[in-house]
């Protein structure tokens, strides 16, 4: 059983939907909440949102943002910075949060590396593979 939360941050809807999204694949997903910020949102308001998920008790927590320097991310830092036992990846793919949902128990550096790893092997040109396959 995994040992720790995971938050997804993200802007507008699309922590909410990556969430669904997973949920659709892997059926119900604890531990696992979504953080948006709207465009009418101050970041100190999506500041304090953010903190309040993180800080929902004292097990590690992984945030998957979306953009590295965005605003997620930024904010998400910030309250790492306070908080040992959070980790923060940019660059959230569905991919990504299906793996962190259901794979690693623990969260520690290799973790946190065979995920952006996983992320990275998942994009693919997927138009020239086939093309390369049909002319082999």
């Amino acid at each position: 059983m995994r040992e720790f939360r995971i938050v997804v941050a993200a802007h507008s809807g699309l922590a909410a939907a990556l969430v669904r999204s997973a949920e659709l694949i892997c059926g119900e997903l604890r531990d696992v909440t979504a953080v948006g910020i709207a465009p009418s949102d101050a970041p100190e308001t999506f500041a304090a949102e953010l903190g309040r998920a993180v800080a929902l008790d004292a097990r590690p927590v992984l945030v998957l943002a979306d953009l590295d320097g965005g605003t997620p991310s930024i904010v998400a830092t910030t309250i790492a910075a306070g908080r040992p036992g959070t980790v923060v990846i940019a660059g959230v793919t569905l991919g990504m949060l299906v793996e962190a949902a259901t794979g690693p128990e623990t969260l520690d550096d290799g973790a946190a590396a065979r995920l952006v790893e996983m992320a990275r092997a998942g994009i693919v040109d997927v138009t020239r593979r086939i093309t390369d396959r049909s002319r082999s």
